[in-house]
């Protein structure tokens, strides 16, 4: 969790040069890992959630359902219901001229999920340049709120700075 300024660690194989190429863009994100090391006073935490929520799972957990599988802990028995997009922010100044914001889908299908700039906390600007940190690429200037077609259980990843009104 980059947003969160969680310490970040590879839990993969890493001697397997398939897995590492599959993420390799996401782990040797530079902008990701800036906003995951930046500190202005506050790590990050989530600020939005759907009503609609989705049921999760997994290979281990409908194998330890179906008793096909090794269940080492109680929550490999069970799905999980969470909310369907949720959303993130991380200040990256002082005076909140500037925000990391992190758009998540866990529902099947893609949905455009917008942003209120006046939702997200301590964040002082009405229109914003809104940077892609996953594609390293500006996406113009935005007055108000910002949105974005995620695919199913991906995310958008963005960085905000408030700019002069338009």
């Amino acid at each position: 969790m980059v947003i969160v300024s969680s310490p970040l660690t590879l839990s993969h194989d890493v001697n397997d040069p398939k897995i590492t190429a599959s993420i390799w863009d996401v782990i040797s994100n530079t902008e990701a890992l800036g906003v995951n090391q930046a500190y202005f006073g506050h790590s990050g935490t989530k600020f939005s959630a759907s009503d609609k929520t989705v049921t999760m799972t997994d290979a281990v957990i409908e194998a330890c359902i179906a008793g096909t599988g090794e269940c080492k802990l109680m929550e490999d028995k069970e799905r999980f219901t969470t909310a369907a997009s949720q959303m993130y922010y991380k200040p990256l100044s002082y005076d909140g001229s500037k925000v990391a914001v992190l758009l998540m889908n866990a529902d099947n299908a893609t949905d455009t999920l917008a942003v209120k700039f006046s939702d997200i906390p301590g964040f002082k600007g009405t229109t914003a340049t809104v940077r892609d940190i996953w594609t390293h690429k500006d996406l113009g200037v935005s007055k108000g709120t910002f949105s974005a077609a995620v695919d199913s259980h991906d995310a958008a990843f963005v960085i905000l700075t408030a700019s002069a009104e338009l």
